[in-house]
């Protein structure tokens, strides 16, 4: 009937632009924003990403991607599965299912990594990681019992185990071990926090406050988490490598994966050649074809964002236009409507890509930093009362390492 109405040719046109409708949306997903000065409210970064992604949710040429849960909240649930897991796996044992209780094992010691932030007591995770080493060798699997018995000795710290009381025959290979715990080669790890001052514990021992220098520890997979001063929790495992060079990790809130790494560059002000592989990362794992990211900082007038797009199809980095609210983020989303129009104008024309190396903030300089020096395995942080103030060094940031130093 509408055909005859029309007439052939409107039938036609009608037919042309139908399909415009069709088109699928473009995906964005907007990171968490990285603190860039400590004196920030409690989760402001999550709250003004937050902000940014419902208002380009009105956008009709976009998808936005889901938000991510906070990470303390992924970490408890992550800790609560791989407890039950490591009941399931006693449970197997206990009914002889002794593969059952390996498979079991396994996924909880992966989920107990993944829920670092939130494991204040590494109990659960040594006797996990011994009980699947002592299984290993009794199903005859020698070199993967040594490597998790070891690892759970290493943890331990000296303590003994609860799988040698139980199970006497591992005694030797216990005492064996153990000298090997000790003749492991050592390497460090220094850890910032954004904002400075969060505690730091290492494989369950305070380590004090960041930024910390941690020597001696022992070669292997290393379990750091710590607690922020507005109480957000942050976690890692790190792969320490003998050298006397130490590795470099930033405790901070709201981040976990790519977009963790990305964080961690725009909390040193700086945004290097790696972030743009980090953003394409984050957009390869929520499919999406734009990422935004960026830095909040206070200034006297309220907080200030520094936001950057990256777009796959171009393989590009663009700063956006700065905006400015008050602290408390009452005007935050009518600021965030001008970034929305940029963005879509963006989606037609490519903006200005992003010479790297580059600042996230030509207003603010970099500065230096002290680091107290915690020796793994007994010696605490060293009192700074008699050192020496920083010495910036331009817009780099100078470490300076106090404590005594040893073989």
């Amino acid at each position: 009937m509408l055909r005859r109405v029309l007439g052939p040719l409107a039938a036609t046109a009608l037919a042309v632009v139908s399909p415009v409708h069709a088109l699928a949306a473009t995906r964005i997903a907007v990171l968490t924003f990285a603190p860039l000065s400590g004196d920030l409210p409690n989760g402001a970064g999550d709250k003004a990403a937050d902000l940014l992604a419902t208002e380009l949710k009105s956008v009709s040429q976009l998808e936005v991607v889901p938000r991510p849960r906070k990470v303390e909240g992924l970490a408890r649930d992550r800790l609560k599965a791989a407890k039950a897991q490591l009941a399931a796996a006693r449970d197997a044992l206990t009914k002889r299912h002794p593969k059952d209780a390996q498979t079991a094992y396994e996924t909880a010691l992966i989920g107990f990594r993944q829920a670092l932030p939130a494991l204040d007591d590494f109990q659960d995770l040594i006797d996990c990681t011994a009980e699947l080493g002592a299984l290993e060798f009794r199903r005859g699997n020698d070199d993967a019992g040594r490597a998790h018995l070891l690892e759970a000795m290493r943890l331990a710290s000296g303590k003994p185990l609860a799988i040698v009381a139980q199970a006497p025959s591992f005694a030797p290979v216990a005492d064996a071990l153990a000298k090997s715990v000790a003749t492991l080669p050592k390497g460090s790890i220094r850890v910032d926090s954004t904002p400075e001052g969060a505690e730091v514990y290492v494989d369950g021992q305070d380590a004090g406050k960041a930024p910390v220098l941690i020597r001696d520890l022992p070669a292997g997979p290393q379990y750091l988490r710590a607690v922020l001063p507005s109480g957000e929790l942050w976690g890692a495992v790190a792969d320490v490598a003998p050298s006397d060079v130490p590795q470099h990790l930033r405790a901070q809130s709201g981040a976990e994966g790519p977009a963790a790494e990305i964080n961690a560059q725009l909390a040193e002000n700086r945004i290097d050649p790696g972030a743009a592989t980090a953003a394409s990362q984050a957009a390869k794992a929520s499919e999406a074809a734009l990422v935004v990211f960026g830095a909040l900082h206070r200034t006297p007038d309220g907080l200030a964002l520094d936001a950057f797009l990256y777009d796959t199809g171009k393989k590009q980095i663009s700063r956006l236009a700065r905006v400015a609210f008050d602290n408390e983020m009452l005007d935050a989303g009518l600021q965030m409507d001008k970034l929305v129009s940029e963005i879509q104008t963006r989606l037609g024309t490519p903006g200005s890509e992003l010479r790297l190396p580059a600042r996230v903030a030509e207003d603010r300089v970099a500065e230096g930093t002290l680091a107290s020096e915690y020796r793994f395995g007994g010696a605490g942080a060293n009192d700074l009362s008699d050192a020496p103030p920083p010495q910036p060094e331009g817009n780099t940031r100078r470490v300076v390492v106090h404590g005594s130093s040893g073989p």
